[in-house]
């Protein structure tokens, strides 16, 4: 009776933990990662902040796409000078709906057929050549 218990409890502390996805905000778009890999090859930070808040800009357009309403861009060079760290994260968008599609497709017909032609077009000569030598 103990062991259902604790099983239940286990059951619901789970239960409780997979419920909680206040990780993702399906209107919020984070372009951090883009942005940075846009930046990445410049040569010092001040530079890599200049790339990173041109990207973040060129990123944000309230009127079309995502319709993103508020835009948070920001970077700094790092102590080193050689890099930089940057936020851009727009919020207020249009929210995104997750859909799955599942799709199977066949391999066309031809193909074997074609396979099957250009073998037979290679080996009809050689095939011919030994019958007229025999």
């Amino acid at each position: 009776m103990n062991s259902r218990v604790v099983y239940a409890v286990i059951a619901l502390f789970a239960v409780s933990a997979f419920a909680q996805t206040d990780d993702w905000d399906p209107t919020v778009r984070d372009k951090t990662d883009f942005c940075g890999t846009m930046a990445q090859y410049a040569p010092n930070g001040d530079i890599y902040c200049s790339q990173f808040i041109t990207c973040c800009d060129s990123q944000f357009d309230p009127n079309n796409g995502d319709k993103c309403q508020q835009k948070e861009s920001e970077c700094s060079a790092t102590d080193d000078g050689r890099s930089g760290l940057g936020v851009c994260k727009f919020s207020n968008c249009t929210e995104l709906i997750t859909t799955t599609t599942t799709t199977t497709t066949q391999a066309p017909v031809f193909e074997s057929i074609n396979s099957a032609f250009q073998a037979f077009a290679m080996l009809a000569p050689l095939a011919a050549a030994v019958l007229c030598v025999m």
